[in-house]
């Protein structure tokens, strides 16, 4: 690969991956997100049912006291199957609400706090910065090689002259 080649693709995947880290999924948080208070819940149920695009919907049921020792309880779907998996009933999880509303509430990961998309935007941004560390280490393997020196220029030919 030519080196201006691999300059130009880790650049652009190291700057793309570092935007949708840094910029693009944290910009896109809730109002939840970005102003709720954290609290302490319990996991009271776990859920699974068919989705009507022939998926599963998986929920989680919490209870949690707010500010002024109220308790609510809250069912919230849970886009990442791996967390879900994880939590087990009667487990405390941290949670976060709205204080003018503590009925708008959720987990990290849960629905209202994470879109659905950035776990897969985060996978894909991670992929692209690991594969940028390559592209960085052939340039820097190119800079660092031998310069071979630049061969002579061909000899020229010897110039015969006939005389008659």
């Amino acid at each position: 690969m030519k080196p201006a080649y691999a300059w130009t693709l880790a650049l652009f995947l190291t700057a793309g991956s570092l935007y949708l880290l840094f910029i693009h999924i944290p910009g896109g948080r809730s109002e939840l997100a970005r102003r709720g208070v954290r609290a302490i819940g319990t996991v009271q149920l776990k859920d699974s049912r068919p989705g009507q695009d022939g998926g599963m919907i998986y929920t989680i049921t919490f209870v949690f006291a707010d500010a002024n020792r109220k308790n609510h309880r809250v069912e919230r779907r849970a886009y990442d199957l791996g967390l879900w998996e994880r939590l087990k009933v009667n487990q405390d999880i941290r949670i976060y609400y709205l204080p003018e509303n503590p009925e708008v509430a959720s987990f990290e990961g849960g629905e209202l706090m994470a879109s659905p998309a950035s776990g897969s935007l985060r996978f894909i941004a991670w992929s692209a910065l690991i594969a940028s560390l390559y592209f960085w280490y052939h340039v820097y393997r190119h800079l660092k090689a031998p310069r071979l020196p630049a061969s002579p220029p061909p000899a020229k030919k010897p110039k015969i002259t006939r005389t008659r």
